[in-house]
């Protein structure tokens, strides 16, 4: 089986560094008000920012500080991909992270000191779907109901991780960890169509 992962909240604790830095930002560089909705997925929609503030925090915290770097890897993550990696799946990284020298060297070195195997790393991926149908891939595991749509689109098979900004979500084929993921893979773990 060919398996596309997303790496931010799929594999590595990201959104709740991000938000740290991002209120941070916003009483440092743009307006102070915090947050606007808590539960969003997007800083537009989160905080009250445009997306030339968003453009700002990013460049910022990517150059400056490479927030990156120091990702709490998700439970069992490590233990689960090394699991599939050995039975022969194929596990390809899907993120939208930029493919910039520094963030992608930032990515790999991280995915190797937590012992995380892949084949391929595809990142500013934008169109999963697409991205998806053009790898091959069979299951894509991610915390974005748009990501999720855009394969089930282009029918591949999805899993959403559960994170805190996706509990809305009414998607029935919901994991909430890696073991789940692994089981479904193994055909243990099943919805109801």
């Amino acid at each position: 089986m060919r398996i596309g992962i997303d790496i931010d909240d799929t594999i590595c604790e990201t959104n709740k560094i991000l938000i740290k830095k991002a209120l941070a930002f916003d009483k440092q560089f743009v307006l102070g008000k915090g947050f606007k909705d808590k539960d969003a997925y997007r800083f537009v929609d989160m905080l009250y920012w445009d997306m030339n503030d968003v453009t700002r925090f990013f460049s910022y915290y990517l150059k400056n500080q490479n927030i990156y770097n120091n990702l709490k890897e998700i439970k069992d993550a490590s233990f689960y991909i090394n699991k599939l990696y050995n039975e022969g799946h194929k596990i390809i990284f899907i993120t939208k992270r930029n493919s910039e020298i520094l963030t992608k060297k930032v990515t790999k070195d991280w995915l190797k000191r937590h012992n995380i195997p892949y084949h391929k790393i595809i990142m500013d991926a934008h169109d999963k779907g697409q991205i998806c149908l053009d790898e091959k891939v069979d299951l894509l595991i991610d915390d974005a109901e748009m990501n999720i749509n855009d394969a089930l689109l282009n029918h591949i098979d999805a899993l959403l991780m559960t994170t805190k900004y996706n509990q809305k979500t009414d998607y029935k084929k919901r994991v909430h960890y890696w073991k789940e993921v692994y089981d479904y893979v193994n055909g243990v773990k099943k919805w109801e169509e």
